[in-house]
């Protein structure tokens, strides 16, 4: 990990469901920890701990080279993610919304720090492949698929490059 600049760490975080958060912190805040120091690009999954992932990228992760919040769903989450300068990658479990609230997280977004991604093997039933999840994703949003689909590649070409 530390000869190649290239490698990532991740998916790492905290699942409510997976067990009791306290517990699972002190894992998290050292692979955040490690990040830092080195200099790394994080993907962080999290159910159920938005507040405590927060508040841990604030203590432990802001000198990684980028956050990414995998399969993000958080409206009232945004703002303060934003603010410490995390990505947001939406994967096809977001389609199980309505289209409204689908749409009310995407304008919330901005161009520049939004991600899609398929989450394989776990996309959820309303999953057909990525070219239909861009497409769907840039219907509501109201652009061009392939508008939608060269920025968030030159999105993720900018965190993880």
């Amino acid at each position: 990990m530390e000869k190649s600049s290239s490698c990532q760490i991740g998916e790492i975080g905290l699942d409510s469901k997976k067990g009791d958060v306290s517990e699972q912190m002190p894992s998290f805040t050292g692979q955040l920890d490690a990040a830092s120091s080195m200099d790394r690009v994080v993907s962080i999954h999290m159910v159920g701990a938005e507040k405590q992932v927060l508040d841990a990228i604030r203590t432990h992760g802001r000198s990684c080279r980028g956050i990414i919040l995998h399969s993000f769903s958080s409206e009232s989450y945004v703002k303060p993610f934003l603010d410490l300068g995390c990505m947001f990658s939406l994967s096809p479990r977001i389609l199980a919304r309505s289209k409204d609230k689908v749409r009310r997280l995407l304008d919330l977004i901005p161009d520049d720090r939004l991600l899609l991604e398929s989450d394989a093997p776990h996309q959820g039933r309303f999953f057909t492949g990525m070219g239909d999840f861009v497409r769907s994703m840039a219907d509501v949003k109201g652009c061009p698929p392939h508008d939608l689909a060269r920025n968030t590649y030159e999105n993720l070409e900018r965190t993880v490059g």
